[in-house]
């Protein structure tokens, strides 16, 4: 008998970006259907969503898919019955590259074992932080909650970006962001954006590529992302990445 599950969590152990999507066991169709999920989840974070939010029925067969930007996408070969407020969660860590990532099930979590093992985390982590504070999530940790500028660098796919942040803790709507963005290594944004001008339209074309999106800050979200479609020859692709969290 397959176990009831509530949720899944998946932990980004990985070089790049993954998501939280679904396949679930359609009963009048009898075929599997995918159904896509949460937003990005970045190296080190993890990232905890229930089906029925993103439209699995009740009672449905489900499993996990791992989502790896510009990567092979990964599924999970456990099986669950979807159950509302049954308080269990599936838990799973993904690792490795893009085009060779692994995905690892962890085990069922209840309630109570989720908060041990947050507080188990959280105590390992105070723990290990003069070690580790070299290490970029430490340095955000250190620095979210202080007022001042500081500079991000990060890459996925074909994209790269430099973001220089200058976060106002007193009126977090007066924060800033000058960004850089290239795509195969050719700059095709250099702009400030802020309340003022919350977002840059991106329309043009690089190495043979279309780029057609935008660049934007969200207060209420507390991100800088940047979303739109890459048009190749005979093909495209949608992207939606958050480059920062404040």
């Amino acid at each position: 008998m397959l176990r009831e599950i509530e949720k899944f969590q998946l932990k980004n152990n990985g070089g790049f970006v993954t998501r939280i999507q679904f396949e679930y066991f359609d009963e009048n169709s009898n075929e599997w259907k995918h159904q896509n999920g949460t937003g990005d989840i970045t190296l080190g974070f993890d990232k905890t969503a229930e089906p029925g939010d993103y439209g699995v029925p009740e009672g449905s067969m489900v499993k996990l898919y791992a989502y790896v930007a510009w990567g092979t996408d990964n599924r999970a070969s456990q099986m669950f019955i979807y159950k509302k407020n049954c308080g269990h969660i599936a838990s799973y860590k993904i690792s490795g590259t893009t085009l060779n990532n692994h995905l690892e099930y962890v085990g069922i979590l209840d309630p109570a074992s989720t908060n041990m093992l947050a507080a188990a985390e959280m105590i390992a982590s105070v723990q290990s932080l003069p070690q580790e504070l070299a290490m970029e999530e430490w340095e955000a940790l250190e620095t979210s909650l202080v007022s001042g500028p500081r500079s991000y660098n990060g890459t996925c796919g074909p994209f790269s970006w430099n973001i220089a942040f200058d976060l106002n803790m007193s009126d977090i709507s007066q924060s800033y962001a000058d960004v850089k963005v290239s795509i195969f290594s050719c700059n095709i944004i250099n702009t400030r954006i802020d309340a003022k001008n919350p977002n840059a339209v991106l329309d043009l074309t690089v190495a043979g590529v279309g780029v057609k999106g935008e660049l934007g800050i969200d207060f209420a979200k507390r991100i800088v992302y940047i979303k739109g479609t890459l048009s190749y020859i005979i093909s495209h692709k949608d992207f939606n990445y958050t480059l920062i969290n404040f």
